[in-house]
């Protein structure tokens, strides 16, 4: 690893997917399945690298825009912050 630099695993266990993602325990060994994963001895890991396209590859797009005003915007002025 490299000094100075926050480290971000490279492997992740179903409670680092858990507490990562937010999900339930079942939600999370669910997507655990769909992962290869390594064996460390007893233990099962996957890879950041396929985290990250699963995460890609469960990407949607948002659904058409509403030309109607928001109800906590009903001018439908820009926010400023």
């Amino acid at each position: 690893m490299r000094e100075g630099k926050e480290s971000i695993p490279e492997f992740y266990s179903p409670k680092d997917l858990q507490s990562l993602l937010g999900f339930g325990e079942s939600k999370t060994y669910r997507v655990f399945r769909d992962l290869p994963a390594y064996r460390f001895g007893k233990s099962l890991r996957v890879k950041r690298q396929d985290l990250e396209r699963w995460i890609e590859a469960n990407r949607r797009e948002p659904e058409n825009v509403s030309q109607e005003p928001h109800p906590d915007n009903p001018e439908g002025e820009a926010a400023h912050g």
